[in-house]
């Protein structure tokens, strides 16, 4: 089994999501904390509990799967965060930094917004010279025209470097706030206070299902190759993703706690949340019922039987497996079928090697050849569990 550590690469994939803000958005904290309480510790009386991340005692909060508290005044604050801790204030402190200088300016620009305005008198005093050649009193008017208008220029001018000159002044009194490089929870690289950390324990034992799960399923199926890991399983049925540790035993949501099984070899872990999966199993091959009333009859959970394996599923296992003979390691097998008998006889061409299973559904026979041959490829990680012993065959 996998150590359950949330920091190793094969995580990766999945932890560009952990971003608080956008996953708590749209989740009812209350409701939350309302339905987390039936992860309380059994025995706890009081109404008062001591919170893993402040270390203060209030009466309402979150219940994580592994039992641990977190208040309602730390949740709230962790939905608002985007990064850790230290990245989040340098992130803040930019954004009040950048406001300040933002409203600093428009007032500069109101007391000293001055732009140069060329003068239209000197336009005028040039649209002027045409009449002197028509009245030569008319140059006396021309030459006041353009020398109000030069000196008007002139003043305009003179005011716009001015306001140039204060403005550089200005910028060199207010610098442009520098950013400070943001990382996320996910990055590697990120320094984690030891508050980011017990707040991250939100994300990894969510009383639940978290809002990341499908992210992570997805995750997890990729690195299992989309297959069951039950070594042999054709997977035809619709694949779960299990978790090793039980989210009520306070498994964590991370990739090393998680495998990806089919509907029927999920059905099969003992878990009380599995029962709900007996009535969705079902093919052609075969139906699972769980346990029932009928009226005042009780019907145990039971396994009906629709078609047993077939021998080209057989064949086409043993090229999905590249199914060997364990004593000569040669593909050289023949398989046949003994219907009267229920059984799967193989055999080896090379060196007569023998052996037999039971001809039963192709979900429980496949795995059981696979387990007295030799598998060399697409080996799964995770044991064959046999069928519960209240199943009525």
């Amino acid at each position: 089994m996998v150590p359950l550590t949330p920091g190793t690469a094969t995580a990766s994939g999945w932890r560009p999501v952990l971003v608080p803000k956008a996953l708590f958005r749209g989740i009812d904290i209350n409701e939350l904390i309302r339905q987390s309480h039936k992860y309380q510790p059994h025995g706890t009386l009081s109404n008062a509990h001591l919170c893993s991340v402040c270390k203060t005692i209030h009466a309402e909060g979150l219940f994580l799967n592994d039992q641990s508290f977190v208040c309602q005044p730390c949740c709230a604050e962790f939905a608002l965060r985007t990064f850790p801790e230290k990245y989040e204030m340098a992130e803040r402190m930019f954004a009040e930094q950048t406001k300040r200088r933002t409203q600093s300016w428009a007032e500069f620009q109101q007391q000293h917004g001055y732009v140069f305005v060329d003068s239209p008198l000197v336009m005028i005093a040039w649209a002027s010279i045409p009449l002197v050649f028509m009245n030569p009193f008319c140059l006396l008017l021309t030459f006041v025209l353009f020398g109000l208008g030069y000196r008007q220029r002139r003043r305009s001018k003179d005011k716009a470097i001015n306001r140039a000159k204060l403005a550089t002044i200005w910028q060199e009194e207010n610098p442009e706030p520098i950013r400070t490089p943001t990382k996320y929870f996910h990055d590697p690289t990120a320094e984690l206070s030891a508050r980011d950390e017990a707040l991250l324990r939100i994300f990894l034992h969510w009383p639940g299902y978290p809002p990341f799960w499908f992210a992570l399923r997805k995750e997890v199926r990729r690195l299992d190759g989309h297959r069951c890991q039950v070594t042999g399983c054709p997977s035809r049925l619709p694949l779960h993703t299990h978790h090793i540790l039980s989210v009520r035993e306070g498994g964590p949501h991370i990739p090393e706690n998680l495998v990806t099984l089919c509907v029927f070899h999920h059905a099969l872990e003992a878990s009380a949340g599995h029962q709900e999966l007996w009535t969705d199993v079902r093919n052609q091959y075969f139906t699972l019922v769980r346990q029932h009333r009928r009226g005042n009859h009780g019907v145990k959970r039971h396994l009906r039987r629709l078609a047993l394996v077939s021998l080209p599923e057989i064949l086409s296992l043993q090229t999905t497996f590249g199914l060997c003979c364990p004593r000569c390691n040669i593909d050289a097998l023949r398989f046949l079928i003994l219907p009267d008998e229920n059984r799967v006889q193989v055999s080896c061409n090379n060196c007569r090697y023998g052996n037999h299973v039971t001809q039963q559904l192709t979900e429980e026979t496949a795995p059981k050849l696979a387990s007295i041959l030799i598998v060399t490829r697409n080996r799964g990680r995770w044991p064959l569990r046999p069928l519960p012993s209240d199943l009525l065959i």
